[in-house]
C-alpha cells in the first residue's frame, strides 16, 4: 500500500527561519554599534579650566549694597545673578569649586530591540541636563567646544556604524 501526501508551507517556513537568522545576525551587530556609541558618548573632555569670564566676557554691573550704589566688573549678566552666586558660595562653601561626579557619562544607556521587520538600536541619556551638555541644538554656551555632541559623534562614527551593520549581511552571503 502506497501513501502520498503533500506538505504545504515548507518554503514559507524555511524562508521565515532564514529571516530570523538574519535578524539575529543583525541584532548582534547592532549591539556592537550601540556599545561603541555608548562608550564614545561617555568620554569626558579634559579637565576644563575655562572661566565664566572667558566664555561670557566681563561687563560692568551696578547695584545697591547697604544703601550705596556700586559699580564693578562681573561675568554675570545681572547684579541679581552675581549676588545669588556669592550668597550661595557663602552659605555652601563645600559645593565650589565644581567637582566632576561622572554621573553624565554613567547615565548613557543602550538597548537593542526587535521591531516590525527589523532591529532597532537605542542609545540615550537619562539625566535631565544631558541635552545642555551633549545635544547639538540645546548645548549651553559654556560647553561648546569642550563637549562633543551626540550628533557630532554619530556623524563621526557613521562609516564605522554602516560597516559594522554591513558585516551582518556579508555573513549571510
Amino acid at each position: 500500500m502506497d501513501f502520498e501526501f503533500d506538505l504545504d508551507g515548507v518554503d514559507e517556513t524555511t524562508g521565515m527561519l532564514e529571516r530570523i537568522r538574519n535578524l539575529n545576525r543583525l541584532s548582534r551587530q547592532m549591539k556592537i554599534v550601540t556599545l561603541r556609541l555608548q562608550k564614545r558618548l561617555k568620554k569626558y573632555p579634559s579637565v576644563n579650566r575655562r572661566t565664566r569670564a572667558s566664555v561670557y566676557g566681563v561687563q560692568p554691573l551696578t547695584g545697591m549694597i547697604n544703601g550705596h550704589s556700586v559699580t564693578f566688573m562681573s561675568s554675570f549678566k545681572t547684579f541679581k545673578q552675581h549676588c545669588w552666586f556669592y550668597a550661595t558660595l557663602r552659605d555652601n562653601p563645600g559645593q565650589f569649586p565644581y567637582r566632576r561626579t561622572k554621573h553624565l557619562g554613567q547615565a548613557w544607556t543602550e538597548k537593542v530591540q526587535f521591531i516590525a521587520g527589523g532591529v532597532e538600536g537605542i542609545v540615550g541619556n537619562i539625566t535631565p541636563y544631558g541635552p545642555l551638555v551633549q545635544d547639538r541644538d540645546q548645548q549651553a554656551e559654556f560647553h561648546k567646544g569642550e563637549w562633543d555632541t551626540a550628533q557630532d559623534i554619530l556623524d563621526e562614527m557613521s562609516d564605522e556604524i554602516f560597516s559594522t551593520l554591513g558585516e551582518a549581511f556579508a555573513a549571510e552571503a
